[in-house]
């Protein structure tokens, strides 16, 4: 940090169990005993001293100097898609399962934390994208940014839904199956690898367009710059397929109806590095990459 940190904002996981409250009494106390002040950014207390839960579409980040994200990877990116680039850094730390995107960890919480209040972390950044739906004006109906993917599905289980695929003003291809996700490298390791999409490397700059279960043999992922303005349009008469970004927030798309994505201005989010969390080591640990 290059100057000293007298405030954070603190984003918790929705469950406020035993281990997480373990967790904020000693946060607590070793906040206290170095003078830094802690705000609560989705929790508040009700009249009973209780901390409570609260869903915030905006968060208030004015005046803090850090922010610390306790909780799993589904924590970590609903932070991430409520900042803009100007808002202060986040350290993330992992509480849940899989820990692939948070880069440090519970048992190390505090001694990281202490070198990174000190200076000793390099931070990185994060590229958020747009999610537009619109009308045939081109008035924009819905917006949400999202870290990981948009995703393309049909209402009822049993029908297909079909899609057209424009980049950058050009028709890529028309498909229909169970639907289509558009990933960053980031969600590359998320839904698009378990419906084959490839892995990209982080600092890699594009978006990767994955089939879900298409209706042909020639339909396969594609990887594009992250320069291009993606545009799904779905074809008529179709049940009202859904678009959901990053697992967490979701809308049905009507007819004359289509999505623009792009990435989102202001979207580049600043987090601490975690020097010894090296990307391919996670990918053997964490998805067992190579293993015979």
């Amino acid at each position: 940090m290059s100057k000293s940190v007298k405030k954070i904002g603190l984003y918790i996981r929705p469950k406020l169990d035993t281990s997480l409250r373990s967790t904020l009494r000693n946060l607590i106390s070793w906040l206290e005993v170095r003078k830094i002040s802690l705000n609560y950014l989705n929790y508040e207390k009700d009249e009973k001293n209780q901390m409570v839960h609260i869903e915030k579409e905006k968060l208030e980040l004015k005046g803090l100097d850090l922010i610390l994200c306790l909780g799993g990877d589904g924590t970590f990116i609903s932070l991430l898609r409520k900042m803009k680039s100007n808002d202060p850094p986040v350290f993330g730390a992992n509480l849940g399962t899989l820990g692939f995107t948070t880069e440090f960890s519970k048992v190390t919480l505090f001694e990281d934390l202490e070198k990174c209040l000190k200076g000793q972390f390099s931070t990185g950044q994060i590229q958020l994208f747009k999610a537009s739906v619109k009308n045939k004006k081109n008035e924009e109906l819905y917006v949400k940014n999202f870290v990981n993917d948009a995703v393309f599905s049909k209402k009822d289980i049993s029908r297909i839904i079909s899609l057209s695929l424009e980049g950058n003003n050009n028709h890529i291809y028309n498909i229909r199956g169970d639907g289509l996700i558009i990933s960053t490298p980031l969600g590359s390791t998320a839904y698009s690898l378990a419906a084959n999409g490839p892995i990209i490397y982080p600092d890699v700059s594009s978006l990767v367009i994955t089939p879900i279960c298409p209706h042909s043999l020639t339909h396969r992922p594609i990887v594009l710059p992250d320069s291009f303005s993606i545009k799904i349009e779905v074809s008529k008469n179709q049940s009202h397929p859904i678009l959901t970004l990053d697992g967490q927030n979701f809308t049905h798309i009507e007819p004359g109806q289509f999505v623009e994505i792009t990435k989102a201005k202001k979207g580049k989010i600043t987090i601490f590095k975690n020097p010894d969390k090296e990307y391919f080591h996670t990918l053997k640990t964490k998805f067992t990459l190579g293993r015979k």
